[in-house]
């Protein structure tokens, strides 16, 4: 039966990350950079707003891959975009974006870092943009800010123990494999010692036999033909007999095939 389209969809966006990032990217391009920027009247400072925003919004597409360039470009342009405008980039949905990546897939010291930067930023922002020099709208801009920064970098963090949750998983997997297939050549090594000891007991039996019988055979000869052709009987029936053992052990060795 075939998957609903939304699991396929869920499976191959894990097997390609890389896709999936750069079409966020392309989005986020289009509906923050490219779409408002045709919508708007022209102002003096609508190119180097363009080109804030494409820095702001392009790393999303490595956000997995180079979390911590892909930040560092990101916090450069948040810079820039404090002195550079005089309105609030809607490209800046890229930055809690970026918290979330470097929560998810950059090393500790990064993710904490991103907090701290992030929450920075949150002040930053209220004070260039929202308190308008009053304190209190300032305190609501930044902490309204900062919650959204701080929930993003949680969700990251649930992504990072989720990935590191799927690792464990998959490493305890292996390891289980490694210790079957070491278990399977134990066995095969230990059932391989045993046939060689029984083939080894019928070849070693049934030729004593022989040589005995073949022995007392040649020197009752002379004497006692008859004793001669007892021998020779006997030497007959023990060679049939290990010949027979021989084809039963080397008939196991066929069944089990490789093992």
């Amino acid at each position: 039966m075939d998957q609903p389209l939304l699991m396929r969809l869920a499976a191959g966006a894990r097997e390609r990350p890389g896709v999936v990032d750069a079409a966020l990217a392309g989005a986020a391009v289009l509906i923050t950079v490219l779409y408002p920027g045709h919508l708007s009247a022209y102002r003096p400072d609508q190119g180097v707003a363009a080109v804030l925003g494409l820095l702001l919004t392009v790393p999303l597409a490595w956000r997995r891959r180079a979390p911590v360039p892909a930040a560092a470009v990101v916090v450069v342009a948040g810079l820039l975009e404090l002195g550079a405008t005089d309105s609030f980039l809607a490209a800046n949905v890229a930055a809690p974006a970026m918290v979330y990546a470097l929560a998810a897939y950059a090393p500790r010291w990064a993710s904490r870092a991103g907090l701290g930067i992030g929450l920075l930023g949150a002040a930053l922002a209220a004070e260039r943009w929202y308190s308008s020099g009053q304190l209190e709208t300032f305190v609501v801009a930044a902490v309204a800010i900062g919650v959204l920064v701080i929930a993003c970098w949680a969700l990251g963090d649930l992504r990072r123990a989720r990935l590191q949750q799927l690792a464990g998983q998959q490493e305890r997997a292996r390891l289980l494999e490694l210790e079957r297939a070491q278990e399977v050549r134990l066995a095969a090594t230990a059932e391989r010692a045993r046939i060689a000891r029984e083939m080894h007991d019928v070849v070693a039996h049934s030729l004593s036999v022989v040589i005995a019988q073949a022995d007392g055979g040649r020197y009752a000869g002379q004497a006692d033909p008859a004793a001669a052709t007892s021998a020779l009987d006997q030497i007959s029936t023990t060679g049939r007999q290990a010949l027979t053992d021989m084809r039963a052990l080397l008939g196991v060795l066929r069944e089990d095939g490789g093992q």
